[in-house]
């Protein structure tokens, strides 16, 4: 189901639907074309500091305003792409820890 693959903070993709995605060949490299996998790592520094400071409740909203932040920072980061390849980075985007992000994207060259 949906929320058993999504992180119910931010909505984004967890470790499961990652690993789901991965097996089921959605970032596979082709034969045919030379291709690559990049793989950033987003993470809060800090953090058990801040969750003994502030609680959870505070570091929950942390954490969502981190996660929108950097997708409205990675779309902004993308400016003159054609709107046909234009990559949603939501969708990429998994949450793989307390405060960790995984952006997994393949690139054709």
């Amino acid at each position: 189901s949906y929320l058993s693959r999504h992180d119910y903070l931010t909505g984004l993709g967890n470790r499961l639907l990652l690993d789901e995605e991965f097996r089921a060949d959605k970032y596979r490299l082709s034969d045919e074309a030379k291709t690559e996998v990049s793989i950033l790592i987003f993470e809060g520094d800090g953090f058990r500091l801040l969750l003994n400071s502030y609680g959870p409740l505070t570091i929950d909203k942390l954490i969502q305003e981190f996660s929108q932040e950097l997708i409205v920072s990675l779309e902004k980061s993308v400016r003159y792409k054609p709107s046909k390849s234009k990559i949603r980075f939501a969708e990429h985007i998994y949450r793989v820890g307390a405060c960790k992000f995984l952006l997994v994207l393949k690139s054709t060259g």
